[in-house]
């Protein structure tokens, strides 16, 4: 037997090796899947459904927050002033002075952040309004404390 002979047997033999591990394993994954039981594939079944499920909820509701954003009145942050002039009677009154405490853009200011007014008879609107009645005149007086009715 010369040696091309020889490397000959040495391929076959080493290719029925590979053939022989992997028909071996072939027959023990065939001999696992027939030892998993019916109940053992739904359990396996119900969980992967339930996984199929919730990526498909997360990603419906991702979608639908992406598309359907919240109206608002303005569509973006506004920074109006309106000059307020009160007369009773021909007398002048101003609106009230703010105690301290609460600071927007560095100065004290009387009611809330988005409706509000410093030491200066000037009506401040600043940020985003979701709706028109939330900057009526009137919840303006309501939120600065200053009443109508007397």
């Amino acid at each position: 037997m010369d040696d091309e002979e020889r490397n000959l047997v040495k391929a076959v033999s080493s290719h029925d090796r590979r053939e022989q591990k992997r028909e071996a394993r072939d027959a023990v994954g065939a001999q696992k899947e027939q030892e998993m039981t019916s109940k053992e594939k739904r359990s396996q079944y119900f969980w992967l459904g339930l996984t199929l499920i919730g990526l498909v909820a997360v990603g419906s509701g991702i979608g639908y927050l992406m598309t359907h954003k919240p109206t608002t009145y303005t569509d973006r942050q506004v920074h109006w002033h309106g000059l307020v002039d009160i007369s009773i009677c021909g007398q002048h009154k101003d609106l009230p002075r703010s105690k301290g405490g609460s600071q927007v853009h560095g100065k004290s200011y009387v009611g809330v952040p988005l409706m509000h007014t410093h030491d200066d008879n000037t009506l401040h609107i600043e940020g985003l309004i979701q709706k028109k009645e939330d900057i009526v005149l009137g919840l303006f007086f309501d939120v600065i404390e200053v009443p109508f009715d007397k």
